[in-house]
């Protein structure tokens, strides 16, 4: 009675929707497979990817090399400053900041 009260303000799907577009859209992205659903005490779910979509994701989270030096100054030294590592590397505060912010949405 609740999902089908917020499904009529517009605020949800249907119950069950999402497993339908799930094995609508998966075969799309996925070069024609299809998804796994494992319902234990976890509900998991397994969605295959082709060579070329995992390559992708995989270039997409390479840190760059500027990334890489940045991230072995804190492994090296957790005390670090910002303005330490702007100063080694010859760029500004900003760019070490926005390089840090990717390092953690990559790795984190």
């Amino acid at each position: 009675m609740i999902a089908n009260f917020f499904t009529a303000i517009g605020r949800s799907d249907t119950i069950g929707s999402g497993v339908k577009n799930l094995y609508k859209y998966t075969p799309i992205y996925s070069g024609g497979g299809n998804p796994e659903l494992y319902e234990a005490d976890v509900f998991r779910i397994a969605i295959p990817l082709t060579k070329e979509a995992a390559g992708q994701i995989k270039r997409e989270n390479e840190l760059t090399e500027r990334e890489w030096l940045i991230y072995n100054m804190i492994s090296e030294n957790q005390r670090i400053s910002v303005d330490d590592i702007a100063a080694k590397l010859d760029v500004t505060k900003r760019t070490v900041l926005r390089d840090v912010q990717e390092i953690k949405k990559k790795y984190f």
